[in-house]
């Protein structure tokens, strides 16, 4: 990964928590000490989306892919992993064969 290619989505991101942290919070001035604190948890959360997404995405393409080839979700539709940013669930990549099932 090359952080370089992010650059734009970081700095539309960055704006607009800004921007909307600015608006919807009072005592900045006293609370400037631990601004940081509640950005990090914003950010945490849209970590978390941006994860849960990309998993949905690589997962659902893959299921898609093996549906096609006649192989049917082996246990579970859905799976839970913890990341860095809390818990995800996706659709589940673990197939069979129909008639192993």
């Amino acid at each position: 990964m090359n952080k370089k290619d992010y650059q734009e989505v970081i700095d539309l991101v960055s704006a607009v928590v800004s921007e909307q942290f600015v608006e919807k919070e009072s005592n900045l001035v006293k609370r400037a000490q631990f601004i940081d604190s509640d950005i990090a948890a914003i950010t945490r959360e849209i970590g978390l989306k941006a994860t849960e997404n990309v998993s949905y995405r690589i997962t659902k393409g893959m299921v898609e892919e093996k549906k096609s080839d006649g192989l049917v979700v082996q246990r579970n539709p859905m799976i839970g992993y913890n990341t860095i940013f809390g818990a995800v669930e996706s659709e589940s990549p673990y197939l069979t064969q129909l008639a192993t099932y």
